[in-house]
């Protein structure tokens, strides 16, 4: 890939070491900067199409993931969640890695969770390694003891809103609006495995499926309709003032 505006925030989150400097990174990219994303990645030759659509798919949790730009060990990730279809609800599950991310389009409820000793809403714990555990042999597997679920804080986020979250925090997101746009920026591998809460009576999920090329470049067209053309920060300031600079210069 060229160098770009995806490349370079791609390679500073390579370098973040929390949740705030994630969101530092995004906190300057207004609609301009998203869909001068989004066309710069629509421009890329066929064999770079094919390495992004590989890794976008249609997520368990509800959401269409289209990947814009991948670290360098494909930890790190730039990428759009499009919420467009009847299920807007994830199941409760944490990550391996940070994250923070911006409502382009629509309105998000986020809500934590803390685990406690089974209870009447127990659930198992599905432990699903990271592909460089997994490549060394770590495979998923269920946690024996079941826990309840405890919710704690909830927040709403709205068109142009920023949240980060620290890898292994529990949460859930809820698409408020059915047609719902977030960018999300995945810094690098904290943990080793992730875990989500899954029913006691679980039948095992089907493997997801990478989009097409050709699908993968219609769900961003979808994406890009919905952003509005002014988000609540504005990108006069330039890149090269962002929040997020010094890291990606460093």
């Amino acid at each position: 890939m060229p160098h770009s505006l995806a490349r370079s925030i791609i390679d500073a989150a390579d370098r973040a070491s929390s949740p705030a400097d994630l969101r530092a990174l995004l906190s300057y990219l207004d609609a301009s900067a998203f869909l001068d994303i989004i066309s710069d990645v629509t421009a890329n030759d066929s064999h770079e199409l094919s390495a992004l659509a590989s890794n976008s798919f249609r997520h368990r949790n509800g959401f269409i993931r289209l990947v814009l730009a991948l670290g360098d060990d494909c930890s790190s990730k730039l990428r759009v969640h499009l919420w467009s279809g009847q299920q807007r609800s994830s199941q409760i599950h944490n990550h391996s890695w940070h994250f923070a991310s911006r409502i382009m389009h629509g309105a998000l409820e986020a809500q934590e969770y803390e685990l406690a000793a089974a209870g009447a809403d127990a659930h198992q714990i599905s432990v699903i390694p990271n592909k460089s555990a997994a490549l060394a042999g770590r495979e998923s597997r269920l946690e024996p003891s079941p826990v309840s679920p405890r919710a704690t804080k909830l927040r709403r986020y709205y068109t142009g809103d920023l949240y980060n979250l620290a890898a292994g925090k529990f949460h859930a997101v809820h698409a408020i609006e059915a047609a719902s746009v977030t960018l999300v920026l995945q810094g690098s591998h904290v943990f080793q495995e992730s875990r989500v809460l899954v029913p006691l009576d679980a039948a095992s999920t089907a493997a997801v499926l990478p989009l097409s090329i050709s699908a993968y470049l219609h769900f961003l067209a979808v994406a890009s309709s919905l952003v509005p053309t002014r988000l609540k920060r504005s990108r006069s300031m330039g890149f090269q003032n962002w929040p997020g600079a010094a890291l990606a210069v460093r």
